[in-house]
């Protein structure tokens, strides 16, 4: 069987022993066709993912690699066999999702939030198992970059809900150094600091659990101007009564502290009689099996459908966003020129997700990070309707592959291919998909004299509209 790995160095492994795929830039371009398995990945996009700013023959680069690794894959033994394919709409390594690794690790993370409690810790001592080392190790670049962001806190979110799990069947021996380790790298993030202080209770050290409470509470200060939540501040208060400390479940309960979880539902209504627009809804569709942070920009002219393809998609896809659907009109292209600047936008955020007005900072980057951290392992859809460029968005991104976000633009937002977008370019209903929706929305007999009215108006063949 072949696999393989991204979560450390980009390897292949046929029959349980590597394969040697040759330099950097070949693991590279193995790296942008695998975190699409089975998908296709258009040329352009294999480019933008390999150099940041591509070189001229960038092209011819990329055929010579793929020409190596459509042999190499060939070659390997496994069954089914893993190929390289040329498609029209561009290359595609067809293997199946679960044997690249990082999607088997963020498939094991997702079927743990629905198990029921043993299930669940299986689960996620499997979904570590499948983590090496520093992801797509050894290369260089912004898109790799994005993936390690986006895979990091994935495994953020899962070193979490493990390290609970663990501490629910009382072991937190086994817990505090992995803990305590990642809090290095993620020094500002409260559900890793409540469950490392939790750890420590746990593991008979109340000395050690509020000296780090202490330490979290000055950094959250010095670094963002915000206080720990009013959830981790009974904890601290329960430890000095010198209070057992329960599981994160049970723990706002018995310190008599009401905990409210907000979830955002905040999609305009749909569009009633929304025709045509499939093969769209179908590249939208995609987002939903990205394993990095997904991100899609709808663009087009004023007027051609935007917002309404977005509500309409967003309503059909609700229920996999138990977490929330936001939707934050960003203004553009506003006629009264009121555009929504970052910050202010960063707070309608902040707002809509339940943080407390007296938590958010005031600087673009501590909201930017506040931010990030309220987000982080929650399954989110956010809307960005009608940006006016990449400078206005990419403050909003919330860098977690569990967010997915559909952005409309009049333009199409180039500068956001850095940060891991995809263009969606938007045109006119065509003619069929047209009647459809004059057929949706003034009937069968009133969509036909109206459509024989458009068809009447139409020049003929070789002729200009005057």
């Amino acid at each position: 069987m072949v696999e393989v790995r991204l979560l450390g160095p980009v390897e292949i492994w046929a029959d349980g022993r590597p394969v040697e795929i040759g330099p950097p830039q070949r693991r590279h371009t193995l790296a942008a066709l695998a975190v699409d398995a089975g998908r296709p990945v258009t040329i352009d996009a294999l480019a933008v993912r390999v150099w940041d700013e591509p070189p001229p023959a960038a092209a011819r680069i990329l055929q010579v690699h793929l020409t190596h690794l459509r042999r190499l894959l060939a070659e390997a033994v496994g069954t089914p066999p893993t190929r390289l394919l040329r498609r029209s709409s561009g290359y595609v390594l067809d293997i199946a999702p679960e044997r690249v690794d990082a999607n088997r690790f963020a498939d094991h993370v997702r079927r743990a939030r629905g198990a029921d409690p043993s299930t669940a810790l299986t689960l996620l001592r499997t979904a570590r198992g499948c983590w090496r080392a520093e992801p797509l190790g050894g290369l260089k670049g912004g898109w790799v970059e994005r993936c390690r962001h986006a895979y990091g806190a994935l495994y953020l979110d899962a070193t979490v809900a493990w390290g609970l799990a663990e501490l629910r069947t009382g072991n937190p021996l086994a817990v505090l150094g992995p803990l305590v380790e990642l809090a290095t790298d993620h020094p500002l993030t409260e559900p890793l600091a409540d469950v490392v202080i939790r750890a420590y209770a746990a593991a008979g050290r109340p000395a050690d659990a509020l000296a780090y409470y202490a330490e979290f509470r000055r950094r959250l200060a010095d670094e963002l101007g915000t206080d720990p939540s009013a959830a981790l501040q009974a904890l601290h208060q329960a430890m000095l009564r010198g209070e057992p400390v329960a599981t994160r479940e049970t723990a706002d309960v018995a310190a008599g502290v009401p905990v409210t979880v907000v979830v955002p539902a905040q999609l305009p209504a749909d569009v009633p009689g929304f025709a045509g627009r499939a093969a769209t809804l179908r590249i939208l569709d995609n987002l939903l099996t990205e394993t990095a942070m997904a991100v899609a920009v709808v663009s087009g002219t004023a007027g051609v459908g935007k917002t309404a393809l977005a509500v309409h998609w967003s309503h059909t896809v609700r229920s996999r966003f138990p977490d929330g659907q936001i939707f934050l009109s960003l203004r553009g292209f506003d006629p009264t020129g009121q555009v929504v600047a970052p910050q202010e936008a960063l707070r309608s955020l902040l707002d809509a997700l339940g943080v407390a007005p007296e938590r958010v900072p005031a600087g673009l980057d501590a909201q930017a990070a506040l931010y990030r951290s309220v987000v982080a392992g929650r399954r989110i859809l956010l809307v960005l309707d009608n940006a006016r460029d990449a400078e206005q968005v990419r403050p909003l991104l919330p860098g977690t592959a569990t967010v997915v976000v559909v952005v409309t633009s009049r333009t199409q937002l180039t500068g956001l291919l850095t940060d891991g977008a995809s263009t969606v370019p938007l045109g006119v209903l065509s003619w069929v998909e047209a009647e459809e929706l004059l057929t949706n929305r003034l009937g069968p007999g009133s969509s036909r004299s109206a459509t024989r009215s458009i068809r009447s108006s139409r020049p003929a063949p070789g002729c200009r509209w005057r």
